[in-house]
């Protein structure tokens, strides 16, 4: 595990309940039913998180990041009871079966199919600072999905899940796991939500797509929890030969969010498009950290994440291209907009290079601006509320983003989601 560390000081923060062994055996007693692996990577996860040393005030995976206010102290760790409620896939999706599909939630098939998941240790995290949070999510998931698609195989319709945030006061871990084999394609669309009138929580969604040769995944997260809640996504995404992955996500909810995001075009021809959108509103952070590794030849990248921020709301963008020297003639570009929508909203932005290869195209580029007064001032002379002016404003800004996603059904699914957050 690269996130194994030989240090011997061990966390003694009393509120760190992560940390507190009989809560970690109660929950592995509770899941005896797991194979023998998962319950030694569950152990192995745990006891490298207590052994994590303590963080580093100047970390500049954290720069410019009010880090305290990502702090999972506050919250108890999952019981390891079985929770019916937390995720759901639609029903409505195609028959898969006769396909060779592998679908399902991370608890069924770990239960029904386990050797479909004995490569889960070897599937490693972003690495871009919150390695604690991952190692918990490895030794506390128990929820999240499971795809995995034959060669050859092409799932026409998105397949939709929905999942809802534990109780008040608890954390949740997720783990997303898509894998195509060579020539497959399917399209994945997770959406995190609260259940009514409940109080703060802790939600982690760790997930890894592996795309093979000639494959294509699409994969979009919307995430729009309760603005109480604190929301950890920390996606690692690994491209094959002239394979393709899409991924977006949107985030509404939360009261801080941290996306930590590893892309890496691994063999010649890689193709990998991430795109981003939050919307901040009261005093909301969203924290983004990205990662684009490029480590063959003919390889494509391309980074866009947009952020629109009302109120007291906060973005913190950073993000780097790396491309090793076998990489050469690749194409990676990184860009980062923010939308400020009030003088006390507040964005920092940190692209950058890392060029070993002497034959590439890489550019990054941030820009950071206020409403266009003259665009406002238009639509208000034409009876346009100032409310619903803004939106047709923040609208327009995202809807590049949309644009790129280059599927319609989705692009509108998203907009719908981006009306209904302004109607609240």
């Amino acid at each position: 595990m690269n996130e194994l560390n030989n240090g011997s000081s061990v966390k003694t923060d009393a509120m760190d309940s992560f940390a507190d062994e009989s809560l970690f055996k109660a929950f592995a007693e509770a899941r005896s039913w797991e194979p023998g692996w998962m319950a030694d990577l569950r152990k192995e996860s745990w006891e490298c998180y207590r052994t994590l040393p303590p963080s580093v005030s100047k970390d500049e995976r954290w720069r410019f990041s009010p880090k305290a206010r990502l702090s999972h102290s506050a919250f108890t760790p999952p019981s390891g009871k079985k929770d019916e409620t937390a995720s759901a896939i639609d029903s409505s999706v195609e028959n898969l079966k006769e396909h060779g599909v592998t679908l399902g939630l991370f608890d069924e098939i770990l239960l029904s199919n386990p050797s479909a998941l004995e490569s889960l240790s070897d599937l490693k995290g972003p690495n871009l600072g919150a390695n604690n949070i991952h190692l918990l999510a490895q030794a506390f998931s128990e929820h999240g999905i499971v795809l995995h698609v034959p060669k050859g195989v092409t799932l026409e319709k998105p397949i939709m899940v929905r999942h809802l945030a534990p109780p008040e006061g608890r954390a949740r871990f997720h783990r997303t796991i898509m894998i195509l084999e060579e020539g497959a394609s399917a399209t994945l669309v997770e959406t995190f939500n609260s259940p009514k009138n409940q109080g703060a929580s802790l939600v982690c969604s760790a997930t890894n797509i592996v795309a093979k040769t000639n494959s294509s995944a699409n994969r979009i997260l919307i995430q729009d929890l309760n603005r109480n809640s604190s929301f950890y996504q920390l996606d690692t995404k690994r491209a094959y030969r002239n394979a393709r992955v899409r991924c977006c996500s949107l985030h509404l909810g939360s009261a801080q969010s941290r996306f930590e995001n590893l892309a890496i075009a691994a063999e010649e021809g890689a193709e990998i498009d991430l795109l981003g959108l939050s919307v901040g509103k009261g005093t909301q952070l969203f924290d983004q950290r990205t990662r684009q590794l490029h480590l063959a030849p003919n390889g494509r990248s391309d980074l866009l994440y947009k952020n629109a921020l009302m109120d007291q709301s906060k973005a913190i963008f950073s993000g780097i291209i790396k491309v090793e020297e076998p990489a050469q003639q690749t194409d990676a570009y990184q860009t980062n907009r923010n939308l400020l929508l009030s003088p006390e909203a507040e964005a920092d932005s940190l692209p950058g290079l890392e060029i070993l290869a002497n034959e590439v195209k890489c550019s990054h580029g941030a820009t950071i601006g206020e409403i266009d007064m003259e665009q406002l001032f238009y639509l208000l002379s034409r009876g346009i509320s100032k409310a619903s002016a803004k939106e047709l404003l923040v609208n327009g800004f995202l809807d590049e983003v949309l644009q790129r996603l280059k599927n319609e059904v989705i692009a509108d699914l998203l907009r719908k989601h981006l009306k209904e957050n302004f109607s609240h």
